[in-house]
């Protein structure tokens, strides 16, 4: 058996002021229930990782509106060829010459001053300039636990 969770797999969730009256479903990406449905939901994304990355081009045509807060912007190098198949050549390489697949991967993803790579095939971008779309980062937000406290307010429903 091979653990394949990462080492990102425990939630650990930020104390926030003021969480215990939010009235919304909150939860760690790790914890997404299947049974959760964001479709029309007003919705909010607490960092800007490879997890953020994914899940917001994926809802953001599903939902009413979609905001992104993250500390740090991430590296992003673009690559249009990221979902396609692996040619054959490659794929009997990373299969029987040692270490291939590795320096292929280290290759691809090869952290640039230090800092891990993100790929987009255009997805990220492209959600990030859907109207119903929010960035708001570290420079525009000031104190981070204020912009939560602001968060929860927005996506809290009204009485």
């Amino acid at each position: 058996m091979i653990s394949a969770v990462g080492s990102l797999n425990i939630p650990n969730l930020p104390e926030i002021e003021g969480m215990e009256r939010f009235q919304g479903e909150s939860f760690h990406s790790a914890r997404w229930s299947e049974d959760f449905d964001h479709s029309g939901k007003r919705f909010a994304i607490l960092g800007a990782g490879a997890s953020g990355f994914q899940i917001a081009p994926t809802i953001a045509d599903e939902v009413e509106s979609l905001s992104i807060f993250q500390r740090t912007a991430q590296w992003v190098m673009p690559n249009p060829m990221y979902h396609t198949k692996v040619p054959p050549g490659e794929t009997w390489a990373m299969r029987h010459l040692p270490f291939y697949a590795r320096w292929l991967r280290f290759m691809m993803t090869y952290p640039a001053f230090g800092k891990r790579v993100l790929q987009d095939n255009g997805s990220w971008f492209q959600c990030l300039r859907k109207p119903n779309v929010e960035l708001v980062g570290r420079a525009s937000c000031g104190s981070f636990h204020r912009v939560l406290r602001r968060l929860m307010a927005r996506l809290t429903p009204s009485t």
